[in-house]
């Protein structure tokens, strides 16, 4: 993350930081990088100062490395008597050595023609190597999972239902039987008149003779008798 510097005096202090990373001045370079950090605390002229300090030691890790390779062809070639490489690691010694200062001197140029303008300046890898120095890298956001569902247990199978077993024929239902007409109502015999009997009149029990009397003409049996 680059920051813009907008004080001309911390600019020019960035300046020196880079001007003493070029011409290899390690003392200087770490006291603008002690008073960037510890005494000035300004997080934009820290980082340059610390990419300026970075880059040092970059380019001098790269310097040995390859110091170290070539020392080893070189003892290479003395172990197998092959004097004529001598010459040729060398020249190709040398060349590597002017184009990695040439890179340098590209690199510190950049730096300080963006701070002259008060722009931000972030140069490759050294710039976010001061970045996580200071803690101000932003770390890259992380894609959001994707939704998954709660798992479910599959479901039981369910066992096949027996079918129903078919019902008992029922027996048909036996015919009404035809109501037999009521037979007709005799009619009622006539009431035989009867015949008034006269009053005082009695029929002997006996005899059956009629009589008026309390004693029977005929028999002479007693009415009550």
């Amino acid at each position: 993350m680059a920051q813009e510097i907008r004080d001309t005096r911390l600019i020019a202090f960035a300046i020196l930081g880079y001007i003493f990373c070029f011409f290899g001045w390690q003392l200087p370079l770490i006291l603008v990088v002690a008073y960037a950090l510890a005494i000035n605390k300004e997080p934009a002229l820290g980082k340059q100062t610390l990419q300026a300090l970075y880059l040092y030691i970059a380019y001098q890790l790269v310097i040995k490395v390859i110091g170290w390779f070539f020392t080893g062809f070189l003892w290479f070639a003395d172990t197998i008597s092959a004097y004529g490489f001598y010459g040729f690691l060398g020249d190709a010694h040398g060349v590597i050595v002017v184009l990695l200062g040439l890179a340098l001197l590209l690199l510190v140029l950049l730096a300080i023609l963006r701070l002259m303008k008060k722009q931000a300046c972030h140069l490759p890898i050294v710039g976010h190597l001061a970045d996580l120095t200071l803690g101000l890298a932003t770390p890259k956001a992380k894609p959001a999972p994707a939704y998954q569902a709660p798992y479910t247990p599959p479901a039981a199978p369910v066992a096949p239902t027996q079918p129903a077993a078919p019902a008992a024929p029922t027996a048909p239902a036996a015919p009404a039987q035809p109501v037999a007409p009521a037979a007709p109502a005799t009619p009622a015999a006539p009431a035989t008149p009867q015949t008034a009997v006269p009053s005082g009149l009695w029929t002997c029990s006996n005899c059956g003779h009629e009589n008026k009397g309390k004693f029977c003409v005929s028999c002479g049996k007693p009415q009550n008798g």
